[in-house]
């Protein structure tokens, strides 16, 4: 049974490095949003090294479904800033910003966190595999 090719070190490696890295930033107290972000950026590399490699052809995503996986993605970043920020250095355009206020919106970065990632759920949940002839 041919599982594809091998994975590559360099993209692996470099993922691996970057998730290790953005622990660390996090774990350092550096920006939230960042730490993340070099997180992420790990995981996207992995993960789609690891799919191209095995050679896993997927079934196309509908236009509702990638709709829905970008107010997806636009949740989950809107959460990092609430959860990463105080009221006082949110953007203006964000409810509970308050210049006076140094406290940090949770209730409200959970609940788009919370929206966002039921989104992604529902998305790759839905996202399978094509069944090969």
């Amino acid at each position: 049974m041919d599982h594809g090719q091998g994975l590559d070190g360099f993209p692996v490696v470099a993922g691996i490095v970057s998730v290790v890295v953005g622990l660390l930033m996090l774990w350092r107290g550096e920006r939230t949003g960042w730490s993340l972000l070099v997180v992420a950026i790990g995981f996207v590399l992995v993960g789609t090294h690891w799919v191209t490699a095995r050679q896993i052809d997927f079934v196309p995503l509908t236009r509702v479904q990638v709709v829905v996986a970008a107010v997806g993605l636009v949740c989950v970043w809107v959460a990092v800033i609430y959860l990463s920020r105080g009221a006082d250095d949110l953007p203006r355009m964000f409810p509970g910003h308050n210049g006076s206020c140094e406290h940090y919106r949770l209730l409200n970065g959970v609940a788009v966190l919370v929206v966002g990632v039921v989104s992604l759920v529902r998305v790759a949940v839905r996202a399978r595999p094509a069944r090969s002839r």
